[in-house]
């Protein structure tokens, strides 16, 4: 073997080898650099103090993963209370299922939590098969790739189309929820969107196949544009609910304009398409100015529902080619593959559209969220860019005056926009198959508020405590300055429990009595029993001397105290949050914090979100802290993140301005100023 080989064999393990730890953290999530950098550590050949901010991170990691992943509580399903109110009387019951956290991932059930959203992985699929059908010509890339590409789609389709039907059959509340819900709703017109594409992949080989396809996608297209419109007008959305995805049912209209003419040859769809493409193109210039406008000045986006800002790329190239298809049939633009100017008005609206939103995939503004069925939003508007790249190609290649030249740039784009479409498709299939293996989807889902903060808060003080109580429990006798570490931990968990107990009963559990009149008294009683309970440890914890009794009567104490804190919160979680989810609205909740970030000092604020993001191990818990009180807050987030910047570790800080980039304060690099 000469040098040359020997080096292009190295040089190809090399690559290998970051390939699989690539592929290992992207999507399993085990970070090879890190488990390398620890063993170092533990080896002595690295020093503990290179970080010294990151001393906890592998603690925090195996916790989070531990609870995140690996928790199974067997828990029973959840059963219905009724806690409140008696029909016979005339009164509305307060009627709820008390659920925990840990049941979100215990509910594992594919047909119970199937969504209108996730069609939009069959759609993503069959758009891509069409792509590959629609290039052929210009990439000769022949027949089997899109004909493979086909089959896979519409086997995922009719089997989550199944699905969902069953879904229907057995759990029929649960879909008209689906349907009554302002945001979730909007995806279900990609179930006809799904089949007008299979009539479009059906075209040119059976022709009959494909017309009974179109005449069954197309009527239910009109009818989701028709209810959907009626709602919108009909009913009036807060601002909040103005989102990209309303964009579903019109792309879904112009998409029958672009199958409906080249069904079939020897009859006329065009006028009918030019019946869907009319009104697509009109309410799409309409929702692209409401929804653009609350996307830049309204309150930000959920972070699971920020890909379908993708579907802004694929309406004005649907327009273009539903445009195009239906001039085919014009004799006068029949020579110029049906492209004039208002076409390339639509084709490069989408392509400058898609250059913002790669820039700002490029800015992590997409990647702030655990992957979620949502992300194949971006598959089918980059299969729409790359057939009118395509078909645009055509077009500057043909011999008609004037002549066009062979397009590369065009050509280039087309290609450009294929593969990332591939791309995108393929990560997404691999995403998909590991988050079924993991459940992290086909499970209920995770809703959060403007109160969630609360919650958090919550979650802060059982950890906190946890960690005093085996802290009491190993301390040994005369260990005076772990007993002054505990003591001041304790001061500051008692700080935390006075004010928001404070919070709790003063405003929080008032709003909660409107609704449900004396049933939120336990939990004014249980915080009055614990602040006796305090009163009691803060004597002891005042002794000067630490001897044996001492240690051992705090320990008994705090153990009877922390079973009281954590027994009180659950009471809370499980039946008295339920009042806040059922009855009160997002305005609500936010006049609901208003008031609490009123009733204390700001020292006192400080305090409680230092407490939140330093004693909450699981990060997420911490980011939806923040994105509740930017709920809220927006004008507020730099005065928050200065806190954290000058109260936290700064590696902790460097990790949640990733997700949260708001709190970044003034005069710190990356500020964002609130206007």
């Amino acid at each position: 073997m000469d040098a040359r080989n020997a080096r292009d064999i190295g040089s190809a393990i090399v690559l290998a080898i970051l390939a699989a730890c690539a592929f290992l953290e992207g999507f399993f999530g085990v970070c090879v650099g890190c488990i390398c950098f620890r063993i170092l550590i533990k080896m002595g050949m690295v020093s503990e103090d290179v970080n010294v901010s990151s001393d906890d991170i592998f603690e925090e990691q195996e916790t989070t993963i531990t609870e995140l992943e690996f928790t199974r509580l067997n828990e029973p399903f959840p059963t219905v209370h009724n806690a409140y109110g008696d029909k016979e009387k005339g009164e509305i019951p307060y009627v709820y299922k008390p659920k925990t956290d840990e049941m979100i991932r215990e509910n594992f059930n594919i047909l119970k939590h199937i969504r209108g959203y996730y069609f939009v992985m069959p759609m993503g699929e069959l758009g891509l098969a069409v792509t590959w059908k629609y290039v052929r010509a210009t990439f000769n890339s022949g027949d089997r790739i899109w004909h493979g590409l086909s089959v896979v789609g519409a086997i995922v389709f009719c089997l989550m189309l199944v699905l969902y039907s069953l879904k229907w059959i057995l759990y029929p509340r649960k879909v008209v929820k689906e349907f009554r819900h302002p945001l979730y709703s909007n995806f279900l017109p990609s179930i006809p969107l799904c089949i007008l594409l299979l009539s479009a992949l059906a075209t040119e080989r059976d022709d009959k196949l494909a017309e009974i396809l179109f005449w069954i996608g197309a009527p239910l297209q009109a009818l989701c544009g028709v209810i959907w419109s009626a709602r919108w007008f009909t009913n009036r959305l807060n601002k909040g609910y103005l989102h990209p995805s309303m964009m579903v049912p019109v792309v879904g209209n112009m998409v029958a304009a672009l199958v409906g003419p080249s069904i079939v040859a020897t009859r006329n769809y065009t006028e009918v398409s030019w019946f869907f493409w009319s009104y697509g193109f009109l309410m799409y210039i309409v929702l692209l100015s409401i929804t653009s406008l609350r996307v830049i000045s309204g309150t930000p986006l959920d972070d699971r529902m920020k890909p379908s800002l993708a579907l802004y790329i694929a309406a004005p190239c649907v327009a273009c080619m539903g445009y195009v298809s239906m001039n085919m049939s014009t004799v006068s633009l029949a020579s110029t593959g049906g492209w004039d100017n208002f076409a390339r008005f639509c084709y490069f609206v989408g392509v400058f559209v898609s250059l913002v939103l790669l820039y700002m995939m490029h800015t992590h503004h997409f990647a702030r969220n655990i992957w979620d069925m949502i992300y194949w939003s971006w598959v089918f508007p980059a299969c729409t860019v790359a057939i009118a790249s395509a078909s645009y190609a055509n077009f500057l290649s043909l011999p008609s005056p004037p002549p066009q030249g062979n397009a590369p740039i065009e050509k280039v784009l087309a290609y450009g926009y294929l593969i990332i479409a591939t791309y995108l498709t393929v990560i997404s299939g691999l995403w998909t198959v590991v988050s079924i293996l993991k459940r992290r989807v086909f499970i209920p889902e995770d809703k959060w508020g403007p109160l969630s903060s609360n919650k958090i808060v919550h979650f802060a003080m059982k950890e906190s405590s946890n960690q005093i109580l085996r802290g009491l429990r190993t301390m040994g006798v005369n260990d005076s300055a772990k007993f002054q570490r505990i003591k001041l931990q304790f001061d500051r968990l008692v700080r935390i429990h006075e004010d928001h107990s404070f919070m709790e009963d003063a405003i929080i559990f008032r709003a909660m009595d409107d609704w449900v009149p004396g049933y939120v008294y336990t939990g004014e009683e249980e915080h009055a029993e614990e602040a006796v309970m305090v009163k009691d440890m803060q004597t002891l914890f005042a002794a000067t001397v630490v001897d044996e009794k001492i240690v051992k009567d705090l320990a008994e104490k705090y153990a009877a105290f922390n079973a009281h804190l954590i027994s009180h919160i659950s009471n809370e979680e499980l039946n008295l949050n339920p009042i806040i989810r059922q009855y009160m609205s997002v305005i609500d909740q936010k006049n609901i914090l208003r008031k609490q970030w009123k009733s204390l000092p700001a020292a006192n604020w400080r305090r409680m979100i230092c407490f939140a993001m330093e004693c909450n191990t699981v990060h997420g818990r911490r980011v939806r802290y923040l994105q509740s009180l930017r709920l809220v807050f927006p004008e507020k987030m730099g005065l928050i993140g200065k806190w954290i910047y000058e109260d936290c570790k700064p590696l902790l800080f460097e990790r949640l301005i990733v997700d949260v980039p708001e709190i970044i304060p003034r005069n710190v690099r990356g500020h964002i100023r609130y206007y």
